[in-house]
């Protein structure tokens, strides 16, 4: 063979012979060159970890220095909004959806802050189809991880979107920057902090605390997480969270209370509206039922905080005692068995309708052919108190049907004035009950009996359940759209601390420890 056919290692090792000291430099260099080629065993995974220590290791030296938010622009001339458009970030790459109540959270509020002010930008790492239909402007940043395969991941990719993101709004030079925050990204406050933009953070639950609830352990690189959402919420004008349980934990963390927005979520109202008889009835007529059929829906993630367990046992008990009753069943998750297997046991495939996970539209559309709508959520979630405020409940309201609901922190104070079993049971055998002001019926939560008899109640009181609804609508029109979310969001955030919706200091009852069998299972971003 010719030396024009040698390579470069055959010539490596001829010159090294040659000159000794060329030979001890070749003999330090090559463990650094069979690890970048990839002949080391296990160099390229070698090489990957290092990268990763040193890439986690610049993250968290970024993140820990905070200067002070950029204040809220005041009001001026009594105009509820500063001056030009904002801008709306999400970026959790993990989660390409289409329906649920963040889906619906993050279409509506947008849509209301587009309103305020015309113009409003939003970047997400995937398409939201309902934006579009709302006219609202979307951008798309995807992620170089196609899902959330890990801590390293979540954390790396959020250092990767720093430079994009802030070369995005500087381009945008938003008059806000409003985030649903995600776990392990700082990149939208950081681009506050360097262009000096005001800055709201949407912050619902620490999903490290969850983690810790449910796993019994600690989540992967949590200090690293931790200090990212720290430094987030540090620099936040405004921390926006749905419930007071939220907030107290914020504050016992050290959070100023009158930087933290107490702001339940809202409805559509006209959106989420009830339909003409003629529609409804062509609507239910596809569904395959009958006229005279008294049709329960829900809506939502399977879940076991959602209380699917009490749902699936409380269905033979309705339908045996209220033959024309029906159920329509909308969504999907881990405990959509125990549901299909007392439809199977009683023998109820005609009497319930499961259309599965379906996108928002469909959901919505569907919804509007019940005339009583359920949220049999079940207890506090192991060690830390129920804190959510669930989407379906207000557009329950919306569509003006009778509600059966559970007494559970906020869901039981924004149903309240209601009536409750013990009230229901001296007049089971007596004429109907005169409905004042009521919104709902409530059940102590994980009751199976209680629920099970106040679906039977209104079942058999159409007036009764259509008086409920009535009340129901007016409470949301009256203090429970996006609308009012977005408006009451805007006046604390330029001053008027008044404007947080504060719960009542007032405890919802005990609620029974999680049963055997039922682990349960938490994630934001299915939250109804």
């Amino acid at each position: 063979m010719g030396s024009g056919a040698r390579t470069f290692r055959d010539r490596a090792a001829m010159y090294c012979k040659a000159r000794p000291v060329l030979r001890l430099i070749w003999l330090s260099a090559r463990p650094v060159y069979r690890l970048l080629s990839g002949r080391h065993r296990g160099g390229r995974a070698a090489l990957k970890r290092l990268y990763l220590r040193r890439a986690l290791r610049k993250v968290v030296l970024r993140h820990k220095a905070a200067l002070p938010p950029a204040p809220y622009a005041p009001l001026s001339a009594g105009r509820p909004r500063p001056d030009g458009p904002g801008c709306y970030v999400r970026l959790d790459y993990w989660a390409p959806i289409t329906a649920g109540g963040s889906y619906g959270h993050t279409c509506y509020v947008a849509k209301e802050l587009n309103a305020l002010n015309p113009g409003l930008r939003c970047l997400l790492p995937h398409p939201y189809p309902l934006l579009e239909q709302l006219g609202v402007r979307q951008e798309l940043a995807p992620a170089a991880w196609p899902e959330k395969s890990s801590s390293r991941a979540v954390i790396l990719q959020g250092a990767a979107y720093e430079s994009r993101v802030l070369k995005w709004i500087s381009r945008c030079r938003p008059s806000f920057i409003y985030e649903r925050l995600v776990l392990g990204n700082a990149a939208a406050a950081k681009a506050a902090r360097v262009l000096n933009i005001p800055y709201i953070a949407e912050y619902n639950g620490s999903e490290l605390e969850m983690y810790r609830s449910y796993e019994g352990r600690e989540m992967e690189l949590a200090g690293i997480l931790e200090d990212i959402e720290e430094y987030v919420l540090r620099q936040a004008s405004v921390i926006s969270v749905v419930s007071r349980p939220i907030k107290q934990a914020l504050v016992q963390r050290g959070f100023a209370p009158d930087r933290i927005c107490v702001n339940p979520n809202g409805v559509d109202a006209a959106a989420y509206s009830p339909l003409p008889v003629e529609e409804k009835q062509a609507l239910r007529a596809g569904l395959g039922f009958k006229p005279e059929d008294v049709v329960l829906a829900f809506i939502g993630t399977f879940g076991g905080w959602h209380g699917v367990d009490v749902l699936a046992a409380a269905l033979p008990e309705v339908l045996r005692a209220v033959p024309q009753a029906r159920f329509l069943l909308i969504g999907d998750g881990n405990f959509r068995h125990l549901v299909d297997s007392a439809v199977s046991a009683h023998g109820l495939g005609a009497k319930v309708v499961l259309p599965g996970l379906v996108p928002q539209e469909d959901g919505r559309r569907l919804l509007r052919a019940a005339d009583i709508y359920l949220s049999p959520h079940s207890g506090h979630m192991r060690n830390m108190p129920f804190f959510g405020s669930p989407t379906k409940l207000f557009e329950y309201m919306g569509l003006g049907g009778g509600i059966v609901g559970t007494d559970l922190e906020q869901i039981g104070r924004v149903l309240r004035p209601a009536l409750f079993v013990a009230d229901l049971e001296e007049n089971l055998t007596g004429k109907d009950m005169r409905i004042n002001n009521e919104r709902a019926v409530l059940c102590r939560p994980g009751s199976v009996e209680e629920f099970t008899r106040a679906c039977v109640y209104l079942a058999l009181r159409p007036a009764a359940a259509a008086a409920l609804g009535r009340n129901a609508r007016a409470a949301a029109l009256g203090e429970f759209t996006w609308q009012a979310h977005v408006q009451r969001l805007r006046r604390f955030a330029a001053g008027d601390k008044s404007a947080s919706w504060e719960d009542s200091e007032e405890q919802s009852p005990e609620c029974p420890e999680p049963r055997e069998g039922l682990p349960e299972q938490f994630s934001p971003q299915s939250l109804r």
